[in-house]
């Protein structure tokens, strides 16, 4: 799920790595999240950035979960010739490309590399999760999961505040409880 909304979203500034809290409507948009969760989680893993955190607080003071800190989840930093700017046509295509011709950007690959291994761990155990995060994060991750190309990830809209994407791994479908994936046994 992506954080609740920021004095900068509103504004629709590029916020990247700047740690800009949730307002009201973040806030808002947290505790109306909770309704969401029906089924219960039994984890919740935050982004280390404030907007993040609050957001993952607040769901999990509403749902008696706490909530882990994993700094692989946070924003990818686009460098401080974007960061806090407003936001522009073509801004997600630049940020998902390889190389940002601006200094102190993180490279894409490192960025995809991390949020990988955060997916992956938090994918390695049979549980009800919720990832808060950002943006970004969620536009590659979803990338992953779906076999998307660069292409497909552009058309998909940036996820909102506060809704969350399920997505159910395992070894049985969620839905009737069979089988899908066998495992080998040599």
């Amino acid at each position: 799920m992506r954080h609740g909304r920021t004095d900068m979203n509103d504004k629709k500034l590029i916020v990247g790595s700047i740690d800009d809290p949730i307002n009201e409507t973040g806030r808002s948009q947290a505790a109306a999240a909770t309704s969401y969760f029906n089924e219960g989680i039994n984890r919740i893993v935050s982004s280390p950035l404030s907007r993040a955190k609050e957001t993952a607080k607040i769901v999990g003071s509403a749902l008696n979960v706490g909530v882990e800190v994993d700094s692989r989840l946070r924003e990818r930093c686009v460098g401080g010739y974007y960061e806090g700017k407003p936001e522009f046509p073509g801004m997600l295509e630049k940020f998902l490309e390889e190389e940002m011709p601006t200094p102190g950007a993180e490279p894409l690959s490192a960025f995809r590399e991390r949020v990988f291994d955060a997916l992956r761990s938090a994918t390695d155990q049979p549980t009800k999760i919720l990832l808060v995060t950002h943006a970004l994060p969620l536009l590659v991750m979803l990338g992953k999961i779906k076999g998307w190309s660069l292409a497909e990830i552009l058309d998909y809209d940036v996820p909102p505040n506060c809704v969350p994407l399920k997505f159910y791994f395992g070894t049985h479908c969620a839905e009737c409880g069979g089988k899908f994936y066998e495992p080998k046994s040599d």
